[in-house]
């Protein structure tokens, strides 16, 4: 049975491959939704980087790297835009959470 513990500069997520956990990327300040989407993984939660990367609220994991799906995606200039669920169809991507413009 898989246990959630902290690894590296992975605290709050890890990969699990059925023997044991890895982290994934760079570090994500709180992550609050996973999902698979398009043959990515996508993050959302309450930070602006993936890694390096700025992505404020939502990224995407390709398993080597993160990358921003929207940088314009925020809510105010002194707020990190927080997305607290994922949703995802084969053709559409449902986000909820703290933002008011995308």
């Amino acid at each position: 049975m898989a246990r959630a513990r902290r690894i590296g500069h992975a605290p709050r997520y890890a990969d699990y491959d059925g023997a044991s956990f890895a982290p994934v990327g760079g570090a994500i300040e709180v992550v609050t939704s996973l999902v698979p989407w398009q043959g990515e993984l996508l993050a959302g939660g309450l930070f602006s980087h993936a890694g390096s990367v700025y992505s404020p609220g939502i990224a995407s994991w390709n398993g080597t790297r993160w990358k921003a799906i929207l940088t314009e995606f925020g809510s105010d200039e002194h707020t990190v835009p927080g997305v607290y669920g994922l949703a995802a169809t084969p053709t559409h991507l449902y986000a909820n959470g703290w933002f008011n413009r995308i």
